[in-house]
């Protein structure tokens, strides 16, 4: 699976909004730092919309989360994960998708 991600991976083209820099205020970025340990931001490859509820029970079992996290939609089909115990947050990134 992981050799099926990567070749997906290396045809993937960022569109030119995709690929602009972010500015982000350092003084938001204290004031958040804290949280931000708790977060991941993904996105979904579909361009049809996302049945939360689903991805969230799918992604879940993929992840092995213990504590439990919750999701919230920040732009079309770019959300934000919000784990209750950061282990789970690494799992997440150890296991993917």
């Amino acid at each position: 699976m992981e050799d099926e991600t990567e070749k997906l991976l290396q045809n993937l083209v960022l569109t030119e909004e995709e690929d602009k820099v972010v500015k982000i205020n350092p003084e938001h970025t204290k004031a958040n730092e804290s949280k931000g340990q708790y977060c991941l931001v993904g996105r979904t490859l579909s361009r049809r919309p996302i049945n939360m509820e689903a991805m969230e029970n799918t992604l879940s079992m993929a992840w092995g989360v213990s504590k439990g996290f919750s999701c919230k939609p920040l732009k079309e089909n770019i959300f934000l994960f919000i784990f209750k115990h950061v282990v789970d947050k690494q799992r997440a990134l150890r296991n993917g998708p």
